[in-house]
């Protein structure tokens, strides 16, 4: 049965893909806890009703995962607000890094596989301020568009708190209704600017996390293994899956 995500998303006016993670049920009976975890797009456009919604959520940590290209062009507006602490952790992708050099993977999956593996520190940093933060209020992670980057943290924390992968696979699948109007403005801005791009790369395509959730088994036995080689303490993850499951 089809998962209703959209319940999840959040009633904001400058953000389209800001989503609470909690209430997700996991495979024991339980349910991922609300308050704990938001996952979001852009925030460069909210408005002061957003910020102040979000203010009492309430947010006390931002993790913006865009490069230093993106904040330059669109900068947070939630890196000034009193009360949340604002943290850049570059987390390039293919799309909007400057590192980008015009090569797109055969996959999506392929780059997030890639993702994974080349970016273990910053996997390892972005989990070490969750914990650090978790117990002061609501820690919201974010991107561009809130589909690559974003989606594997999302995907970490759910397979960590031991969600069901449909509901993974769905919670990813989600962004490409909720970003449909952003998906094809960004299209037809590159083909202004003379840049074919293949449109999976815009997609949200179920087998796209579901490469990834599958790398992420075999390698290291799941979200724990993985966080693990990324630094993280067996104890921190067992307070984080402590906080977040209820």
């Amino acid at each position: 049965m089809k998962y209703d995500i959209e319940k999840h998303l959040l009633p904001l006016t400058g953000a389209h893909n800001m989503r609470e993670l909690g209430g997700y049920p996991t495979r024991d009976g339980r349910f991922t806890k609300k308050g704990c975890f938001l996952r979001g797009d852009n925030t460069n456009h909210l408005t002061q009703s957003d910020i102040d919604f979000l203010r009492g959520y309430p947010v006390v940590l931002a993790v913006d995962l865009r490069s230093a290209g993106e904040l330059l062009k669109a900068p947070s507006l939630l890196e000034k607000v009193p009360d949340i602490h604002y943290k850049n952790v570059t987390m390039a992708d293919e799309m909007n890094s400057n590192e980008f050099l015009g090569v797109f993977p055969d996959t999506m999956g392929e780059m997030y596989i890639d993702l994974l593996e080349t970016s273990k520190i910053r996997f390892g940093r972005v989990f070490q301020l969750f914990t650090a933060h978790m117990h002061n209020g609501t820690c919201l992670f974010h991107c561009m568009a809130g589909k690559d980057r974003t989606g594997l943290v999302s995907m970490l924390l759910l397979e960590l708190a031991n969600v069901d992968d449909d509901i993974i696979i769905e919670d990813y699948a989600a962004t490409q209704v909720f970003q449909e109007d952003l998906r094809i403005q960004q299209l037809e801005f590159l083909e202004q600017q003379g840049i074919s791009v293949p449109e999976r790369v815009l997609l949200s395509e179920p087998q796209n996390i579901e490469a990834a959730l599958s790398h992420l088994r075999l390698r290291y036995g799941g979200a724990r293994g993985y966080l693990k080689e990324c630094g993280i303490k067996n104890d921190d993850l067992d307070s984080l899956i402590w906080h977040f499951v209820e």
